[in-house]
């Protein structure tokens, strides 16, 4: 039997556990502030519930683009290797009976790059469905950070410096 990983969902919104920045940076800091790290400090622990999935990995999916929880293990492995481009705030992981589930950290995305530029990609028209071959974040904007957030894009990047730290700690990410 195959389990899946197990999924929560945040209580309330994010503007609920945070003071906010001020100033928008053009990277979905409004509508994904705890993801983009557009924000001063949180306030409280941020809560999520379990609503599906059984196995408990390293990584806990939260239903809503890029917002990840870490385990203990996950943190310690940007840490001892000085991963850049992160930051974490506080949670509490409620499963479906609402026994608390210890050990987990929100992932906050702090590294930038440029815009993702589509013109470099080679396209390929499947069924009338238009595909982008290949992925272009804007280096030439790239602040450096291990792990980062191309201008108007949710899906978190990593360098290979962070792909190796990651994958020599035997993270369990995915089932």
């Amino acid at each position: 039997m195959r389990l899946v990983n197990i999924q929560v969902g945040l209580v309330g919104n994010e503007a609920d556990y945070i003071v906010p920045r001020e100033n928008s940076d053009g990277f979905f800091c409004d509508m994904y502030p705890l993801h983009s790290g557009h924000y001063i400090r949180v306030v409280s622990d941020v809560l999520f519930i379990q609503y599906g999935g059984k196995k408990i990995c390293d990584i806990m999916d939260c239903g809503t683009v890029g917002r990840y929880l870490i385990s203990d293990k996950f943190r310690e492995t940007i840490e001892e290797n000085k991963l850049t481009g992160v930051r974490f705030y506080p949670v509490k992981v409620l499963d479906k009976k609402h026994n608390e589930i210890k050990g987990y950290h929100g992932l906050t995305i702090t590294g930038r790059s440029g815009i993702v530029d589509h013109r470099k990609c080679d396209i390929i028209v499947e069924n009338g469905i238009k595909y982008y071959l290949g992925f272009y974040p804007g280096i030439e904007e790239w602040d450096g950070s291990d792990f980062f957030l191309p201008k108007n894009y949710l899906g978190i990047i990593i360098d290979l410096k962070a792909a190796k730290a990651i994958k020599d700690a035997n993270l369990q990410i995915f089932t």
